[in-house]
């Protein structure tokens, strides 16, 4: 009977150590947890914000180049005009030189034709902004949802049950989170202000 109480006794004792290793490691889990939700908490924003102005930036640039070619645009017809102004002055000349201007006019309206061409396909290819600004677009909001829940996440791990501040930054981040929109950085200040507390 001792032998088999020795075992069980020592069945317990592996039983118990093995718990206690899985408290401990859950414990440091835990810890390690909480440092990378702090960390992404402080990151994100910042991510948030460049991808603004990368969606900024891209639209400004699209909006000057299609400027220039709405320019460039004008600037065609008028040398379209003045071809044809130049067309009916050499009809006017001897026609030897008539038959060469002809010749050299109709290679102008040619590249003239071919450059107005160049142009419109260049409008059409700067649709990308409005895709491109779309995409990144999403990508924000899905930031905003991730640091909305890495924030939650942090003050549900960081603060007291009972401080007083906790309930109300959770309905901001809830308000927040119903929004694509990326977190209004002073809640995010706040709240970071209040978990380093």
């Amino acid at each position: 009977m001792s032998s088999k109480w020795n075992d069980v006794m020592g069945n317990i004792k592996e039983e118990l150590s093995n718990l206690a290793r899985f408290v401990d490691n859950t414990r440091k889990g835990i810890e390690t947890f909480e440092t990378t939700v702090m960390e992404g908490a402080e990151r994100i924003p910042e991510a948030s914000n460049q991808l603004k102005t990368v969606t900024g930036d891209l639209e400004n640039a699209a909006n000057n180049i299609m400027t220039i070619l709405e320019g460039l645009i004008d600037e065609n017809e008028k040398i379209g005009h003045k071809v044809t102004a130049l067309s009916e002055w050499a009809q006017a000349l001897p026609p030897a030189q008539a038959a060469n201007g002809a010749e050299l006019l109709a290679g102008i309206e040619a590249l003239n034709a071919a450059t107005k061409q160049r142009m419109m396909e260049m409008f059409g290819h700067l649709s990308f902004h409005d895709l491109s600004g779309q995409k990144l677009k999403k990508v924000i909001a899905s930031f905003a949802a991730v640091e909305t829940r890495l924030l939650e996440m942090a003050l549900n791990l960081g603060i007291e049950q009972g401080a007083e501040n906790k309930g109300d930054m959770l309905r901001e981040l809830k308000d927040a989170g119903a929004k694509t929109d990326p977190l209004n950085q002073n809640l995010v200040d706040k709240i970071l202000k209040e978990l380093e507390a």
